[in-house]
Protein backbone atom coordinates (compact mmCIF):
# COMPACT_ATOMS: atom_id res chain seq x y z
CA UNK A 1 0.00 0.00 0.00
CA UNK A 2 2.87 2.41 0.62
CA UNK A 3 3.63 2.91 -3.07
CA UNK A 4 0.03 4.03 -3.74
CA UNK A 5 -0.52 6.34 -0.76
CA UNK A 6 -0.24 10.09 -0.39
CA UNK A 7 -0.25 12.70 2.38
CA UNK A 8 0.94 10.40 5.16
CA UNK A 9 1.06 11.36 8.84
CA UNK A 10 2.80 9.42 11.62
CA UNK A 11 1.84 9.38 15.30
CA UNK A 12 2.33 7.28 18.43
CA UNK A 13 -0.76 5.33 19.50
CA UNK A 14 -2.04 4.64 23.01
CA UNK A 15 0.20 1.56 23.28
CA UNK A 16 3.31 3.57 22.42
CA UNK A 17 3.59 2.08 18.93
CA UNK A 18 3.69 3.84 15.53
CA UNK A 19 0.42 4.53 13.72
CA UNK A 20 0.11 5.90 10.19
CA UNK A 21 -2.71 7.78 8.43
CA UNK A 22 -2.75 8.31 4.66
CA UNK A 23 -4.95 8.54 1.56
CA UNK A 24 -5.12 5.39 -0.52
CA UNK A 25 -7.18 4.03 -3.44
CA UNK A 26 -10.44 2.16 -2.98
CA UNK A 27 -10.39 -1.50 -4.01
CA UNK A 28 -12.97 -0.83 -6.74
CA UNK A 29 -11.01 2.20 -8.07
CA UNK A 30 -14.07 4.41 -7.56
CA UNK A 31 -12.38 6.87 -5.23
CA UNK A 32 -10.08 6.78 -2.25
CA UNK A 33 -10.05 6.17 1.47
CA UNK A 34 -8.46 7.93 4.37
CA UNK A 35 -6.75 4.90 5.87
CA UNK A 36 -5.11 4.16 9.22
CA UNK A 37 -2.34 1.58 9.61
CA UNK A 38 -1.88 0.29 13.17
CA UNK A 39 1.18 -1.59 14.39
CA UNK A 40 0.81 -5.30 15.18
CA UNK A 41 2.99 -5.25 18.27
CA UNK A 42 5.27 -8.22 18.91
CA UNK A 43 6.49 -6.89 22.24
CA UNK A 44 9.17 -4.41 23.16
CA UNK A 45 12.91 -4.32 22.61
CA UNK A 46 15.50 -4.35 25.39
CA UNK A 47 15.39 -0.56 25.26
CA UNK A 48 11.62 -0.61 25.81
CA UNK A 49 10.74 0.35 22.23
CA UNK A 50 7.67 -1.03 20.48
CA UNK A 51 8.38 -3.71 17.89
CA UNK A 52 5.99 -4.23 14.96
CA UNK A 53 5.60 -7.55 13.15
CA UNK A 54 3.34 -5.86 10.60
CA UNK A 55 0.50 -3.37 10.27
CA UNK A 56 -3.29 -3.72 10.20
CA UNK A 57 -4.90 -1.28 7.74
CA UNK A 58 -8.38 0.14 8.37
CA UNK A 59 -10.51 2.17 5.96
CA UNK A 60 -11.59 5.13 8.08
CA UNK A 61 -13.31 7.57 5.69
CA UNK A 62 -14.48 7.16 2.08
CA UNK A 63 -13.51 10.11 -0.14
CA UNK A 64 -14.99 11.27 -3.44
CA UNK A 65 -13.54 10.23 -6.81
CA UNK A 66 -10.10 11.81 -7.29
CA UNK A 67 -10.39 13.75 -4.01
CA UNK A 68 -7.02 12.33 -3.05
CA UNK A 69 -5.42 14.27 -5.91
CA UNK A 70 -6.55 17.64 -4.59
CA UNK A 71 -6.79 17.05 -0.85
CA UNK A 72 -4.39 18.64 1.59
CA UNK A 73 -2.35 16.95 4.25
CA UNK A 74 -3.86 14.54 6.71
CA UNK A 75 -2.80 14.85 10.33
CA UNK A 76 -3.04 12.12 12.98
CA UNK A 77 -2.74 12.28 16.76
CA UNK A 78 -3.78 10.24 19.81
CA UNK A 79 -6.17 12.13 22.06
CA UNK A 80 -6.16 11.94 25.88
CA UNK A 81 -9.04 9.43 25.53
CA UNK A 82 -6.49 7.15 23.75
CA UNK A 83 -8.43 7.22 20.49
CA UNK A 84 -7.02 8.53 17.19
CA UNK A 85 -8.07 11.95 15.92
CA UNK A 86 -7.58 12.87 12.25
CA UNK A 87 -7.75 16.22 10.53
CA UNK A 88 -7.98 16.26 6.75
CA UNK A 89 -8.77 18.59 3.89
CA UNK A 90 -11.30 17.67 1.21
CA UNK A 91 -10.63 20.28 -1.45
CA UNK A 92 -13.34 18.83 -3.70
CA UNK A 93 -16.02 19.38 -1.06
CA UNK A 94 -14.37 22.51 0.36
CA UNK A 95 -14.06 21.39 3.97
CA UNK A 96 -11.48 21.00 6.70
CA UNK A 97 -12.76 18.23 8.95
CA UNK A 98 -11.89 16.43 12.16
CA UNK A 99 -12.52 12.68 12.27
CA UNK A 100 -12.82 10.94 15.64
CA UNK A 101 -12.14 7.21 15.47
CA UNK A 102 -14.46 4.83 17.32
CA UNK A 103 -11.62 2.52 18.41
CA UNK A 104 -7.83 2.55 18.66
CA UNK A 105 -7.38 1.02 15.19
CA UNK A 106 -9.96 3.25 13.48
CA UNK A 107 -11.74 0.12 12.27
CA UNK A 108 -15.22 1.39 13.18
CA UNK A 109 -17.14 4.24 11.62
CA UNK A 110 -15.47 7.58 12.34
CA UNK A 111 -17.47 10.55 13.61
CA UNK A 112 -16.75 13.67 11.53
CA UNK A 113 -16.95 17.31 12.60
CA UNK A 114 -16.51 20.03 9.97
CA UNK A 115 -14.10 22.65 11.34
CA UNK A 116 -14.17 24.98 8.32
CA UNK A 117 -16.05 25.37 5.02
CA UNK A 118 -14.16 27.27 2.32
CA UNK A 119 -15.02 28.60 -1.13
CA UNK A 120 -14.12 26.73 -4.31
CA UNK A 121 -15.97 29.00 -6.80
CA UNK A 122 -14.36 30.18 -10.05
CA UNK A 123 -14.11 33.84 -9.00
CA UNK A 124 -12.98 33.15 -5.42
CA UNK A 125 -10.90 30.08 -4.66
CA UNK A 126 -9.79 29.23 -1.15
CA UNK A 127 -7.42 26.42 -0.25
CA UNK A 128 -6.54 24.97 3.13
CA UNK A 129 -3.11 23.38 3.56
CA UNK A 130 -0.83 22.04 6.24
CA UNK A 131 -3.18 21.31 9.14
CA UNK A 132 -1.27 20.72 12.39
CA UNK A 133 -2.93 19.07 15.40
CA UNK A 134 -1.92 19.79 18.99
CA UNK A 135 -3.59 19.13 22.32
CA UNK A 136 -3.59 21.59 25.21
CA UNK A 137 -3.18 20.85 28.91
CA UNK A 138 -6.97 21.04 29.23
CA UNK A 139 -7.18 18.00 26.90
CA UNK A 140 -8.83 20.02 24.12
CA UNK A 141 -7.25 19.57 20.65
CA UNK A 142 -6.46 22.51 18.35
CA UNK A 143 -5.83 22.52 14.60
CA UNK A 144 -3.59 25.21 13.04
CA UNK A 145 -3.63 25.63 9.25
CA UNK A 146 -2.98 27.95 6.31
CA UNK A 147 -5.99 29.46 4.47
CA UNK A 148 -5.06 30.91 1.07
CA UNK A 149 -7.51 33.06 -0.90
CA UNK A 150 -7.07 33.55 -4.65
CA UNK A 151 -9.03 36.16 -6.61
CA UNK A 152 -8.62 37.82 -10.00
CA UNK A 153 -6.37 40.43 -8.35
CA UNK A 154 -3.98 37.98 -6.67
CA UNK A 155 -3.57 35.75 -3.64
CA UNK A 156 -3.11 36.23 0.09
CA UNK A 157 -2.82 33.83 3.00
CA UNK A 158 -3.71 33.63 6.68
CA UNK A 159 -2.68 31.45 9.61
CA UNK A 160 -5.89 30.22 11.27
CA UNK A 161 -6.64 28.36 14.52
CA UNK A 162 -9.72 26.24 15.25
CA UNK A 163 -10.06 24.75 18.74
CA UNK A 164 -12.28 21.91 19.91
CA UNK A 165 -14.80 22.82 22.60
CA UNK A 166 -14.97 19.26 23.94
CA UNK A 167 -12.29 16.57 24.20
CA UNK A 168 -13.68 14.40 21.38
CA UNK A 169 -14.03 17.42 19.03
CA UNK A 170 -17.75 16.84 18.53
CA UNK A 171 -18.06 20.64 18.52
CA UNK A 172 -15.52 23.31 17.61
CA UNK A 173 -15.11 27.04 18.11
CA UNK A 174 -15.13 29.69 15.42
CA UNK A 175 -11.97 30.03 13.28
CA UNK A 176 -9.51 32.61 14.66
CA UNK A 177 -7.04 34.37 12.33
CA UNK A 178 -3.71 34.89 14.12
CA UNK A 179 -1.70 36.23 11.17
CA UNK A 180 -2.67 37.56 7.72
CA UNK A 181 -1.45 39.42 4.65
CA UNK A 182 1.10 36.82 3.58
CA UNK A 183 1.76 35.48 0.12
CA UNK A 184 2.98 31.88 0.38
CA UNK A 185 3.74 30.92 3.98
CA UNK A 186 5.44 27.65 4.74
CA UNK A 187 3.72 24.83 6.59
CA UNK A 188 3.38 25.92 10.21
CA UNK A 189 4.75 24.10 13.23
CA UNK A 190 2.75 24.44 16.44
CA UNK A 191 2.87 23.25 20.04
CA UNK A 192 1.36 24.06 23.40
CA UNK A 193 3.90 25.22 25.99
CA UNK A 194 3.81 24.06 29.61
CA UNK A 195 2.42 27.50 30.48
CA UNK A 196 -0.64 26.78 28.29
CA UNK A 197 0.33 29.20 25.52
CA UNK A 198 0.10 28.11 21.88
CA UNK A 199 3.30 28.76 19.93
CA UNK A 200 3.25 28.78 16.10
CA UNK A 201 6.26 29.16 13.79
CA UNK A 202 6.28 29.51 9.99
CA UNK A 203 8.22 31.20 7.18
CA UNK A 204 6.63 34.12 5.30
CA UNK A 205 7.83 34.29 1.69
CA UNK A 206 6.60 37.87 1.24
CA UNK A 207 8.83 39.31 3.99
CA UNK A 208 11.47 36.57 3.71
CA UNK A 209 11.38 36.23 7.48
CA UNK A 210 10.57 33.52 9.96
CA UNK A 211 7.52 34.40 12.07
CA UNK A 212 6.91 33.34 15.67
CA UNK A 213 3.38 33.68 17.08
CA UNK A 214 2.49 33.23 20.73
CA UNK A 215 -1.14 33.13 21.87
CA UNK A 216 -1.53 34.02 25.54
CA UNK A 217 -5.11 32.72 25.66
CA UNK A 218 -6.12 29.11 25.00
CA UNK A 219 -7.34 28.74 21.43
CA UNK A 220 -6.07 32.25 20.57
CA UNK A 221 -9.53 33.61 21.38
CA UNK A 222 -8.53 36.85 23.09
CA UNK A 223 -8.89 40.36 21.68
CA UNK A 224 -5.18 40.36 20.84
CA UNK A 225 -5.11 37.03 19.07
CA UNK A 226 -1.36 36.58 19.12
CA UNK A 227 1.85 38.45 19.81
CA UNK A 228 4.15 38.28 16.79
CA UNK A 229 7.90 38.35 16.36
CA UNK A 230 10.18 37.70 13.40
CA UNK A 231 13.57 36.12 13.04
CA UNK A 232 16.06 35.75 10.21
CA UNK A 233 16.42 32.43 8.44
CA UNK A 234 20.04 32.05 7.31
CA UNK A 235 20.97 29.32 4.88
CA UNK A 236 24.38 27.69 5.46
CA UNK A 237 26.94 28.11 2.64
CA UNK A 238 27.13 25.33 0.12
CA UNK A 239 30.46 23.51 0.24
CA UNK A 240 32.38 23.74 -3.01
Amino acid sequence: WATQSTWASLAVDAAGCPQLAYFGPAADASGSWLKVATCQSSGTSAAGLCQCSGFTVSNAIRMEVDAVLVSGLVELMTTPSKLPLLSFVDATGGTLALARCADTACSGAANITVALVFEVADTLTETVTAPVLQVASNDLPTVVFILTTETVTGASAQVVVVSCLVADCASVGAPVVISSGMRVPSSPSALYLDSGELAVVFFDERSQRGVFLLCDVWGCSGTDNASEGTFSVACPPVAS
